[in-house]
């Protein structure tokens, strides 16, 4: 049985090696000329079918594979319940607004998706806000996506945020419209985050989150979209953060982030080691 399982555990680590070397061979790369969207080609729409047969969104993702997307285990968790609503689900590619379009639409059933065992919900405040979904074999993104990259191998450090000299984009919009816009928050360090925000707001900055701040903009993060941090070095793109909630404090909007290195062994494990 210890053979069996080590040769298992060898098997996998090579598998796992494999696609780390195939994704990031493609991973993070934009168009220079195009700053604005420079992160909507691995971002995606997910938008729930209601009673109407209509489609209202709810978050966004990141496509991390051609097969996987992360996101928000929030966009899919019945608080009453304590599991992933029952619907049909539709994700697009790329989009620049929250409007429903129907083309490269991708259906996703409950089944598709993953959270973690520990999220709780609002009983927690949020707490392991991570999901996975995975969409089946005969599915395929548009040709034209792209991925982000991840540090797969766990060597990216928060403390390098702490100078701010590392270009941050997050997905936002404006209650004025339904139009994605790209900002650029600056890293608040946990503690100033927590004696930053109101009383009601600080239990939701939990242990495995991160802050980020925009000054003199109302800008609300998209929920399940991500946090990139620029890697000069490569010259590309690294998804960091999860967004999860928004406030504003004198003046200031204050973003928390899953941290992805938090939960990194949750996603491998469960976005790639099907074996």
């Amino acid at each position: 049985m210890c053979i069996y399982q080590n040769t298992r555990s060898a098997l996998i680590g090579l598998i796992f090696q494999i696609l780390i070397v195939h994704l990031h061979a493609e991973c993070g790369l934009v168009d220079p000329h195009n700053n604005q969207n420079s992160i909507l080609p691995w971002t995606v729409n997910i938008y729930y079918q209601n009673e109407n047969n209509d489609y209202s969104f709810i978050c966004s993702g990141t496509i991390i594979s051609p097969k996987v997307i992360i996101t928000a285990a929030r966009c899919f968790y019945d608080e009453a319940a304590h599991n992933i609503k029952n619907y049909t689900y539709v994700l697009t590619v790329g989009q620049k607004s929250k409007d429903w379009n129907s083309s490269n639409e991708h259906k996703i059933l409950s089944n598709n998706i993953l959270i973690a065992n520990q999220y709780k919900g609002k009983k927690n405040n949020y707490a392991y806000n991570i999901a996975l979904i995975k969409l089946d074999s005969n599915q395929k993104l548009n040709a034209n996506m792209k991925m982000a990259c991840v540090y797969w191998d766990n060597d990216f450090v928060e403390s390098t945020l702490e100078t701010n000299l590392i270009p941050l984009k997050v997905i936002s919009w404006l209650n004025t419209n339904n139009a994605f816009i790209v900002v650029s928050p600056t890293y608040v360090d946990y503690d100033v985050c927590q004696n930053s925000v109101s009383n009601t707001f600080r239990p939701f900055v939990t242990f495995d989150k991160m802050c980020g701040q925009l000054d003199g903009s109302h800008a609300i993060s998209s929920l399940g979209g991500g946090l990139f941090a620029l890697n000069r070095a490569k010259s590309r793109w690294y998804l960091i953060g999860v967004a999860c909630e928004t406030t504003i404090s004198d003046s200031k909007t204050f973003m928390t982030f899953m941290k992805l290195q938090s939960h990194l062994n949750w996603i491998s494990n469960n976005a790639f080691l099907d074996v």
